[in-house]
């Protein structure tokens, strides 16, 4: 009970407050935020200079004239984002936090989870259509006082369109034998569309290494590689009611182990690593009054079907591991209920929710074989192949929070909230959050913001500790502390100067030497800076930020290398200029780069990398074209990964037309 303290103290603030408020403001219906307001750091409509973390927006006007074609394309030119790639897909880093196995990002579309249950991972790639989002709102703070341990350093929230031109057909084509579809349709309030890509990759030789310092033996790798992804969906919209049904395939393939190595045909006898996730999203919401409260009430309930079959190694590179061959599938449902109420006053609101939610993780299910070759092992390993299962389980959780924003003077503004999360498996845990914002001037503020976040380990990890007799996995820790000075120009300048310090600790990694086992790290401390600014006007839109930090402190095994995070560079710069150089028809054209610096790695460092972007966009009433060019120069450049490190993919080109049917 004392736990719940909190949330009993924030309850009694409220009830002595006069209700005030515009039901439309907790309604369905689109709101005009612009780039000056938001809603995902408080969940209600707040200015980005109240904003209790710093925070990106990315209209979708920006996606068309920057030409990004997947939600990791906008995640990289954001400040403090990194992207990896790992030898089965994409990890994206924040301030230094990645998900080695672990989520660190919540992805939300229109407040349903797209993370996955049990894994709570997402795959910002091909199987995502952007030509539905009307913005994307990037917070760089954890959001777990508000959405729980999904969201351990940062929410992406994305925000479907409510009015789209329809119906559209656009076509993409590229080089790496890439080929693309999407199409939509509308009947009254329901819509519903479809998205297939297909990606070969490109073929490249390469030096093959855990340590491409140490090794040279050549290979061929797969870069890029999105085979069959697709989407279809359905959803209807109307006032304050939401349905939507969505099916995602993400697959992806490649020529390496699962240690990064690059593999031979003899390595290949059985099967070729890949990843595929097939993903069903199935929600409803609706929004309505009682009482002195408005409210939102949501459904949801989610499938995820993972089968990844990958490579443990090559008696070649790593003598000390048995080489198999191993297919897991595993299988993972969560159904869940969510409640929203706000209550506005005058001189600021208070927001209460709950959240219930069942998981159920079926039975894992692997079949592995040792390689033919591997004839070392073959006399200490009693059955070379098999088939193993780990049984079904359901867990359960539930959740309360609460939030009050109150304006102590006309210019001080509070921000103070916490969650109650209570699980099944794990201890219950409480996710403070504290922010206090300064209204300098009218267009100026100064935001300084705490949160304590945690995240729970995924289940597998958990069962296979189990079965091995080792202990529980602890929760993950971080605690954030921002310092941010923003200026805000109404729609045209914004500039923001961060500065931010966290501590981290039980971060979940492989444990060697099996590489199998996952277990806790230690901990440490980083403070860091970041820069961002954007300008637009009706001729120009441009961007440039910012983003270094500096390890201050830190523990045996916590993937920490003197004052710098493994594979994370220590600083890096970002930019991006779109031109409007014709207006009948509109011609933008949109160069973009990223400078990474050096970046280290264990037992070797990787060199600076300069990246460029460019893309042309033809715009009509009726029709549309993007021509886009990634990795303008091709330098071959190798960057550091998880268990890499992994080249930067070559020179990619496509060309994307979309057509409107309905605007001729």
């Amino acid at each position: 009970m004392k736990k719940l303290l909190l949330l009993v103290c924030l309850l009694g603030l409220a009830l002595p407050c006069r209700a005030h408020f515009t039901f439309g403001e907790m309604g369905l219906k689109e709101l005009r935020l612009g780039l000056t307001h938001l809603q995902s750091a408080s969940l209600v409509r707040e200015s980005r200079l109240e904003a209790p973390w710093p925070s990106n927006i990315v209209l979708a006007e920006d996606i068309e004239r920057f030409g990004w074609e997947t939600l990791a394309n906008i995640l990289e030119y954001q400040p403090s984002f990194f992207l990896i790639q790992t030898s089965m897909h994409t990890e994206i880093s924040l301030r230094g936090v990645y998900p080695r196995n672990t989520a660190n990002l919540l992805f939300l579309e229109d407040g349903f989870r797209l993370n996955t249950p049990g894994f709570e991972r997402f795959y910002p790639k091909h199987q995502y259509p952007l030509e539905e989002i009307s913005r994307v709102e990037i917070i760089r703070g954890s959001g777990t006082s508000l959405y729980g341990d999904a969201s351990f350093s940062g929410v992406i929230s994305i925000k479907k369109a409510t009015r789209l031109p329809s119906p559209e057909v656009s076509l993409l084509v590229g080089n790496h034998d890439t080929k693309g579809i999407y199409g939509r349709g509308a009947l009254g309030d329901l819509v519903a569309s479809v998205k297939y890509f297909d990606r070969n990759g490109e073929d490249r030789s390469l030096a093959s290494s855990y340590d491409y310092a140490l090794v040279k033996t050549p290979g061929k790798d797969y870069l890029s590689c999105y085979p069959r992804n697709y989407f279809w969906g359905l959803r209807y919209q109307k006032e304050n009611l939401l349905l939507l049904f969505e099916r995602f395939r993400y697959q992806t393939r490649n020529n390496r182990g699962i240690f990064g190595q690059i593999l031979e045909k003899r390595d290949k006898f059985w099967l070729d690593p890949k990843l595929k996730l097939l993903q069903t999203l199935v929600g409803a919401k609706y929004g309505f009054h009682l009482g002195p409260f408005s409210w939102v009430i949501k459904g949801y309930f989610s499938r995820s079907e993972d089968e990844r079959d990958f490579i443990t190694g090559t008696q070649r590179e790593y003598p000390h591991l048995p080489p198999f061959n191993l297919a897991v599938k595993y299988h993972t449902e969560r159904w869940g209920s969510e409640i929203l109420g706000h209550l506005h006053f005058q001189k600021g609101l208070f927001l209460l929710g709950g959240k219930i939610e069942r998981n159920t993780y079926m039975p894992v299910k692997a079949r592995y074989k040792l390689q033919p070759y591997a004839f070392p092992y073959s006399s200490k390993i009693p059955h070379p192949e098999g088939t193993f299962e780990y049984s079904s389980k359901q867990e359960e959780n539930w959740a309360l929070f609460a939030l009050l924003k109150y304006q102590l003077t006309d210019w001080l503004l509070l921000n103070l909230g916490a969650r109650y999360d209570h699980f099944e498996a794990f201890e219950d845990e409480i996710s403070p959050r504290l922010a206090f914002i300064f209204r300098l001037r009218s267009d100026l503020s100064l935001v300084f913001s705490y949160a304590h976040a945690f995240q729970t380990s995924p289940y597998i990890f958990r069962i296979m500790r189990e079965k091995h007799g080792k202990g529980d996995l602890s929760s993950e820790k971080n605690d954030q502390l921002n310092l941010s000075l923003r200026y805000q120009n109404k729609d045209r300048l914004y500039l923001a100067l961060t500065g931010f310090y966290q501590h981290l600790e039980n971060l979940v990694k492989r444990e060697p030497p099996s590489y199998i086992m996952f277990s806790n790290t230690g901990q440490w401390s980083e403070a860091g800076l970041e820069f961002e600014g954007r300008y637009e006007s009706p001729l120009f839109v441009g961007f440039l930020n910012y983003a270094w930090y500096e390890v201050l402190d830190d523990e045996p095994r916590s993937l920490v290398y003197g004052n710098r995070i493994s594979g994370i560079p220590k600083w890096i710069l970002k930019g991006g200029a779109s031109f409007k150089v014709f207006s009948q028809p509109e011609i933008y054209l949109s160069p973009l780069f990223r400078y990474y610096g050096r970046t280290r790695f264990e037992g070797c460092w990787c060199p600076p990398v300069f990246l460029a972007d460019l893309n042309l966009l033809y715009k009509r009433k009726n029709v549309s074209a993007n021509l886009k060019i990634e990795n303008l120069f091709d330098k071959g450049y190798k960057r550091a990964g998880t268990v890499g490190p992994y080249p930067q993919p070559g020179r990619t080109i496509w060309l994307k037309v979309r057509f409107f049917p309905g605007a001729f």
